[in-house]
């Protein structure tokens, strides 16, 4: 099939040479809107990418052009095309600490977007984004926002459980209450006979509990992340018995709860029901040990499960499901002492951010694509495909048309790596799914989905970082934090020590990083209620 969309090469030599400028008009008066991302495919536009690009063009006059580049490195990627000087449109951070992001902000390189997110300019983008993401690229602490936000499904994560594996155990009731709660007690059992009662029935010892990994930014090991529910920790929120009015329960001098969550860790460290080789593996990592069938929990959003960890675990299996009808995965969710199931699993709604660069002539036809892309007609050609494209309808399923090695691909490729519809879960129930299986899917899809609804407390910072984390005094105590950390979840230094640990912490910046947090959020809150009068 011949493909209308183009897709730049990025070519690493021995310097980067970038050939981008800013957004310009052709002789036809059309314009022309480049995109730097680590969203789509190296093979180009599938045919649902180009319908929707030509509907765009046709609508506004506008040619949209992705310059992709490949996930694995992209912050190193985007680094070098900073420091070419030569920019594109548009382009994706991938979070709103990554320094890629602050620098491009601080040093006035990107475009702040007020003046163009109204309802009347763009109605879609601005009823279907949360009001905490907008919160979270207000970078300057007041109401100018440098960035959109790519919308992901806000929830409380849930934890990723072999269910077959718990049923094995002797502890299938778990996955009969009501949200599939678990206390700390019962999960600490629950890895343990994962570890040693051979949940998987093959008479050997190879199976584990879990593993926790070390953070890619900071290299710190732990604490498990599960164990949050368990104690009640909501990450920045309003506690009682603090000093101050917002607390994070790490910086809390008068709580527990953090040096609670770092026992418990310590404790599943030292029996043996984590992977020893924890501290030098990464997320990806523990993830693929859970899809071989070697740990019985791993962290992983719900909305993964169709095409990640069952269907991988159902390989190992030769697609028994056919005959047992078995579910292999599943989700639970963390009780605390008081019975409460509730969490910040996911802390912010935000998945990256889009920024607008000076160089772009016209910021708004960025807007306007973001704004295009989530009307219901093309979030639905993009969620669902397209009858005769993307799918036939056999026996009244749709049935995903396949393609072969090599052959455009057919369904929505990057549209939802540039924005998604907040509260709208159809990205991961997408028809590029085949829906025989969603329908075995649905029933506990939908419920984890409504579960991690239901029990989230979103945290109150929106991603923002006090000015003196940029100092050299607190960023160098960070790093000796996080490695001190590591030793106390693997039980090489008692919990008592984080004490000194955090007061060092305090006296390396802390004091002014916790006022400059509080000062933020009650600003915040009182502009929030000003709004809501």
């Amino acid at each position: 099939m011949k493909k209308l969309g183009k897709i730049l090469a990025l070519v690493l030599a021995a310097a980067l040479v970038l050939s981008l400028v800013a957004c310009g008009e052709d002789a036809s008066g059309d314009k022309t809107l480049r995109l730097f991302g680590n969203i789509g495919s190296a093979d180009g536009y599938s045919v649902i990418d180009e319908e929707i690009l030509a509907a765009f063009k046709q609508q506004t006059g506008i040619t949209v052009e992705l310059e992709y580049v490949a996930s694995s490195g992209y912050q190193e990627k985007l680094q070098l095309m900073l420091a070419s000087g030569e920019y594109p449109d548009a382009a994706v951070f991938p979070s709103t600490t990554t320094q890629a992001y602050i620098d491009s902000v601080e040093n006035g390189i990107v475009v702040e977007l007020n003046e163009y997110l109204t309802e009347e300019n763009a109605p879609n983008l601005m009823a279907y984004t949360y009001e905490s993401a907008w919160e979270g690229v207000k970078f300057f602490g007041d109401d100018r926002i440098m960035a959109i936000p790519r919308t992901s499904l806000i929830r409380n994560e849930g934890i990723q459980i072999r269910a077959d594996w718990l049923k094995a155990i002797g502890m299938g009731d778990i996955l009969e209450r009501d949200k599939k709660q678990v206390t700390a007690d019962e999960f600490k059992e629950m890895l343990k006979r994962m570890t040693f009662n051979d949940p998987d029935g093959n008479g050997q010892n190879d199976t584990l509990g879990s593993s926790l990994w070390a953070d890619d930014a900071t290299k710190q090991y732990g604490p498990i992340e599960f164990a949050r529910g368990f104690y009640g920790d909501y990450g920045w929120y309003n506690y009682e018995g603090e000093d101050y009015t917002y607390m994070m329960p790490q910086y809390s001098k008068k709580s527990d709860i953090y040096k609670n969550q770092l026992q418990y860790s310590a404790d599943l460290y030292q029996a043996g029901y984590l992977d020893k080789d924890g501290p030098s593996l990464k997320k990806s990592d523990v993830n693929d040990k859970f899809n071989q069938g070697r740990l019985g929990v791993a962290p992983q959003f719900s909305g993964h499960i169709a095409n990640n960890g069952e269907k991988k675990i159902l390989d190992l299996y030769e697609g028994q499901r056919c005959q047992t009808n078995e579910t292999y995965v599943d989700y639970i969710y963390a009780e605390d002492a008081n019975g409460v199931v509730a969490g910040n699993g996911y802390y912010k709604p935000m998945w990256g951010q889009w920024c607008v660069f000076t160089t772009c002539a016209d910021p708004n036809m960025f807007v306007k694509f973001c704004d295009f892309l989530l009307s219901d007609e093309i979030w639905d050609l993009i969620a669902n495909g397209k009858e005769g494209v993307t799918y036939t309808m056999v026996d009244g399923y749709r049935e995903t048309i396949q393609t072969q090695p090599g052959e455009q691909a057919l369904g929505a490729s990057f549209p939802s790596g540039v924005v998604r519809k907040a509260g709208d879960a159809a990205y991961f129930t997408s028809n590029e799914k085949l829906e025989k299986d969603l329908v075995y899917f649905k029933p506990y899809l939908d419920k984890a989905f409504q579960t991690s609804q239901e029990t989230l407390v979103e945290q109150l910072d929106n991603g923002f970082t006090p000015t003196v984390a940029s100092t050299t005094k607190f960023i160098n105590y960070q790093s000796k934090m996080a490695e001190e950390i590591t030793k106390i979840c693997t039980g090489a230094v008692p919990v008592s020590e984080y004490d000194t640990l955090l007061q060092g912490w305090y006296d390396a910046g802390g004091q002014q990083y916790v006022e400059e947090m509080n000062e933020y959020i009650a600003k915040n809150q009182a502009q929030k209620a000003q709004a809501a009068e």
